[in-house]
């Protein structure tokens, strides 16, 4: 799989304007749309690379039925979601 790609996500939004991101949806190499559920995020930190804010999940989810490792990325300035690696 490969790094960096453009996710759809479900999200939620606490009052207190944290995000949790819950569920993503990527095509895979066959160009098919799948989902997975994120099981627990393992943590959260923000950077802020060239003045752009970036929050980052570590995450555990569920994707072809396997429970894998991957690091999420937010960015806030645009609103896009990236799964930056597969980490296991």
């Amino acid at each position: 799989m490969q790094n960096n790609i453009p996710v759809d996500m479900i999200s939620f939004c606490s009052t207190l304007g944290e995000v949790k991101p819950l569920r993503i949806r990527l095509e895979n190499e066959e160009h098919e749309r799948v989902s997975a559920d994120i099981i627990e995020i393992a943590y959260r930190k923000q950077i802020k690379p060239s003045g752009l804010t970036i929050l980052i999940y570590g995450c555990r989810l569920e994707l072809f039925g396997e429970i894998r490792l991957a690091e999420l990325h937010y960015h806030i300035d645009s609103g896009k979601w990236t799964l930056f690696r597969m980490v296991s």
